[in-house]
Parts: C-alpha cells; sequence; structure tokens
C-alpha cells in the first residue's frame, strides 16, 4: 500500500520550503494561476523532466502556512522529503491511500463487498460507468463527494488506457510495485482522507497509508473486509476525541523547542508549568467576560 496523494501545509518559512522541494526535479516554474485557485497568492510546480510535476507549492495564504503537495507516482518521494525535512511542522490536509490489486475479477467481486459496507453505514455508493466503451474503466464510489472520508474503486489499467491515444493490443503496464499487469487486471482501492483540525492532521503526518484507513468507521471496516488488514481504530476527526495522553503526547513533540526556550529564559520547570497556567488561566477569564 502507499499513497496516491499527499498535501500539507508546512510551518517553515516559504524559500525554504521551496528549495527543500527542488531538489526533487531539474527547476521550479511559476504557477501563480494556479495558487489562487486555491486562495493563495503565489504558486510554484517543480519539474523533472522525466517525471513531469514532482511537487506543486502555493504560498501566502490566510493561515500563514504553505501548502504542497504531490500525486501519483511522484507521492512516494514527496511524502519521503517532506517527512524528513518537516517532520513536526506539516499538517495532512489530504492523503489518499491506496491499494492495488492483480485480479480480472476484482472490481466486481470488491464491489459486493463495498456495496454491503455502505448499506450497513447508509452511505452513498454512486457508479460512473461509460455503457458504450468498456474500456473506458468503470469507478465505483464509497461515500459523499463532500465526506471526509471518501473510498474509490476503480479499473486502473483501463483508466491509464484512456490518457494514451494509441497503444498496442497487447498492452502491458507495470505497477508502482514493479509488477507488470494486463489492462483488465489492475484494480485499485484508494481512500481519500482529509483529516480535520491540526491534532488529526500532525497524527496524520507520521501515519502510514494503511493506518488512515483506521481513521473511519467505516473504511477501518471495509479494510478489513478486502484486504484483511489489521489495523488499529483511530478516532480523528474531533480534538476532544483524542486519548488526553496522545492529545499531550503530540503538544510536547509539537512545542518542545518553545517550552525549552521558555526553560532558558525562566531557569526551571516550575516556571515553565506556572507560566503556562497562568496563561490558561488568563483566557478563560477573557472567555468569561465576553460571555458575560
Amino acid at each position: 500500500m502507499r499513497f496516491d496523494y499527499y498535501a500539507a501545509t508546512i510551518d517553515a518559512p516559504p524559500k525554504r520550503i521551496i528549495d527543500a522541494f527542488a531538489t526533487l526535479g531539474s527547476h521550479v516554474e511559476n504557477a501563480d494561476t494556479l495558487a489562487k485557485r486555491y486562495f493563495y497568492q503565489q504558486g510554484f510546480t517543480v519539474k523533472n523532466e522525466r517525471f513531469g510535476t514532482t511537487a506543486t507549492i502555493c504560498a501566502g495564504g490566510e493561515n500563514g502556512r504553505t501548502l504542497a503537495f504531490a500525486s501519483g507516482n511522484n507521492t512516494d518521494e514527496f511524502v519521503k522529503l517532506i517527512r524528513s525535512e518537516f517532520t513536526d511542522s506539516h499538517f495532512v490536509t489530504r492523503a489518499d491511500a491506496a491499494q492495488d490489486f492483480i485480479d480480472a475479477k476484482g472490481y466486481d467481486s470488491i464491489r459486493k463487498i463495498a456495496l454491503k459496507v455502505a448499506k450497513e453505514n447508509r452511505l452513498a455508493f454512486s457508479q460512473r460507468i461509460d455503457e458504450l466503451n468498456p474500456n473506458a474503466g468503470r469507478t465505483q464510489y464509497v461515500g459523499s463527494e463532500k465526506s471526509n472520508f471518501r473510498v474509490r474503486l476503480y479499473e486502473k489499467g483501463f483508466e491509464q488506457l484512456s490518457h494514451m491515444k494509441h497503444h498496442p493490443a497487447d498492452m502491458v503496464f507495470t505497477t508502482p510495485e514493479g509488477l507488470s499487469v494486463k489492462p483488465d487486471e489492475w484494480i485499485r482501492l484508494e481512500l481519500q482522507a482529509r483529516p480535520q483540525g491540526d491534532i488529526a492532521k500532525a497524527l496524520a503526518s507520521h501515519a502510514a497509508p494503511a493506518e488512515i484507513w483506521g481513521y473511519s468507521p467505516w473504511a477501518h471496516q471495509l479494510a478489513q473486509k478486502t484486504m484483511q488488514l489489521d489495523i488499529e481504530r483511530v478516532t480523528m476527526r474531533l480534538h476532544k476525541q483524542l486519548e488526553p495522553e496522545k492529545a499531550f503526547q503530540w503538544m510536547i513533540k509539537q512545542y518542545a523547542k518553545t517550552m525549552l526556550w521558555q526553560y532558558e529564559q525562566l531557569g526551571s520547570w516550575a516556571a515553565v508549568g506556572s507560566t503556562i497556567g497562568d496563561s490558561i488561566e488568563q483566557q478563560a477569564k477573557a472567555k468569561r467576560r465576553m460571555g458575560a
């Protein structure tokens, strides 16, 4: 299993981010028009002569962070870089965890399982198909388009063919794992996840692709039935749903440098704790005054 799309906002200077991702290509091009679609002021695309666009970067957003994303086969190297260069300073806004199956009957068999899961969880279950072109490939969606979690089951081999104007009758593709497959054999099951809130987004920045399937109850169920994944069920949506200990450990990891700075300034951890406590009490008082 691997990520087929990965997008995150990064809390770091834009120049440092651009310089880091520039190593994935031969040159960087301006993409301001694209950036404005995502409500950012400046955009850049990292180009590789062999692999095309290996990263897209959008800077100048309202929250002060910089957006970066990659898709398809370029996602693997993108994820390696962002997790090594910006380990604790990137927040996942979308991650697509994909599993390939080499089985000409895989689409129909997995679709039956997905239908059962959709019925049990009262999920939308729409299929896209071209009745006049069987080689266009079928796509089954589980979940609403507006949902934070949505699954796609599609005939990846035929989807690849649709991008080609000409191809031999005995066309064979190579999967990201290096396997040679015929178009009708290549099936992909993919979860599109959009974590909500900084805690959830930060946790996702350290999660393996398989673990992403544990962030939704029904996606977790579907993964167990179709891939026999033994993954932990994780509640991601609301801060208050996270176990206090996990939230505390995330806070320590995220703000360790800031607290160490406070320690150096104040001289003891007791003083740091007291300062934090005073700040929390002041915020609580301010909220009570506003609500009065």
